[in-house]
Parts: C-alpha cells; structure tokens; sequence
C-alpha cells in the first residue's frame, strides 16, 4: 500500500492544511516568524516519517516513534500560542483534536509492529510458545 493511501498520512495531510491556514491567517506576524515557521516545517517532517514507518518495516518502530515525538512537539507550541494569546483557543483545540487522533495511529500502528517483532523470529516465522 502506498503512504498517500493510509489513513494516517490522510489525517497527518489534514492536520498540516488546517496549521497551515492557521499560521497564514490565525496568528501575529510576529509570531508567525517566532514558532509558526517552525511548526510548519515540524508537521512537514510528518510526512517523511510516515513514508519511511511504510516503506522500511525494520525500522517503523524508530521511524513512528519520531513521528510521535513531533508531535509533541508541535503540542508544546501550540499550548505556547494559546499561553502567550498569539492563537484562539478555538483554533488550537482544533488543530489539538487532529493531532490526538493522528497521535492515537501512529500509537497504535508502533504497538502492532512491537507486537509483531516480539512475535516472530527474524525468519517472519511464529516464535515457539513452548507449549
């Protein structure tokens, strides 16, 4: 299955047109230059990581994980618009709600993938129960 084709990277492509509307038309020129422009590029990284957690099952763990870990980060600057009244909080709890569901996939697709790991051999075969 392609990247375009899941359903993350069409939540994740979501995500990144609404903070991009956001940025461009929600928040203070000023803060635009301070945390928006870094924003931006962080929820463009998403992308890249979702095609590598597709394309390269022995690292999807590593790769999701990063992914996640952007998220987070796109969080923290969020929280800091609303803190420093540079966004509504309207807008940051939508774009909060897209990043918890998009969060919640890649979540669950990582546990899957541990799942799987811990569950067969580096042949692909079912590892031994011992029973």
């Amino acid at each position: 299955m392609l990247s375009e084709e899941l359903q993350i990277y069409k939540d994740t492509d979501i995500f990144v047109k609404t903070l991009s509307d956001v940025i461009q038309y929600g928040i203070s020129k000023s803060w635009r230059q301070i945390a928006g422009v870094d924003m931006f590029r962080s929820a463009i990284d998403l992308y890249k990581y979702i095609r590598l957690a597709n394309s390269e099952p022995q690292n999807r763990i590593e790769h999701l994980e990063k992914y996640i870990n952007i998220l987070d980060t796109i969080k923290v600057y969020l929280r800091l618009s609303v803190e420093t009244k540079n966004i509504s909080l309207t807008k940051s709890a939508e774009l909060i709600l897209l990043l918890d569901g998009i969060g919640k996939q890649a979540t669950g697709w990582k546990n899957s993938s541990a799942n799987n790991d811990n569950t067969t051999g580096s042949d692909g075969a079912k590892a031994s129960t011992g029973e």
